[in-house]
């Protein structure tokens, strides 16, 4: 099953501050697998850092 952008960035919002949801907790609210779950967080973290982390490195000089 696909989900659509705006669905899975509503559901990682849930894990963000100030929410801090388990994922255990979202998926069963949510009808998600936990599996789908942790694929979409490390996604989303790989993006962060990809994005980021050249700004952290422009500062740091």
């Amino acid at each position: 099953m696909r989900y659509s952008a705006e669905r899975k960035e509503a559901v990682l919002r849930k894990m963000l501050p100030p929410n801090n949801r388990s994922i255990r907790e979202i998926a069963a609210e949510e009808g998600v697998s936990e599996a789908t779950l942790y694929n979409w967080r490390n996604a989303a973290r790989a993006v962060f850092v990809k994005v980021v982390s050249p700004f952290l490195k422009l500062r740091s000089q």
